[in-house]
């Protein structure tokens, strides 16, 4: 059996983009958000927010961390959002036991943390 290899990588900015479009209009992409997620003034990610489920991949893109994409659905992105504001080090992390999930954490935290 291989031991499980992970690499991390310390998020140090972001930018969010988020698509505007009337509800009665067919939106041009299947994408209503993009955070890019950036180390050393280098974007080196990618989360896209797709409109809906079904233009979902069946990976993320995880063939090094220098480039990694990521996908979920618009749903998840006030929660990704919340995630980059508040807490003090988010990280992203690739997972030889899961090379097709992007994974994002943050450090650890006291159980009476107050936010």
């Amino acid at each position: 059996m291989s031991k499980t290899k992970t690499e991390t990588v310390e998020i140090e900015s972001y930018v969010l983009t988020y698509f505007g479009g009337a509800q009665r209009s067919k939106h041009p992409y299947k994408y209503r958000a993009i955070i890019t997620l950036h180390v050393s003034a280098r974007q080196f990610a990618t989360l896209y927010f797709h409109c809906d489920k079904s233009s979902l991949p069946k990976f993320d893109k995880l063939s090094n961390l220098k480039s990694l994409s990521a996908h979920f659905t618009i749903e998840d992105y006030q929660n990704i959002v919340d995630l980059l504001r508040n807490e003090k080090k988010v990280y992203v992390h690739k997972n030889s036991r899961w090379p097709t999930m992007a994974v994002i954490s943050t450090s650890e935290e006291a159980v009476d943390e107050a936010e």
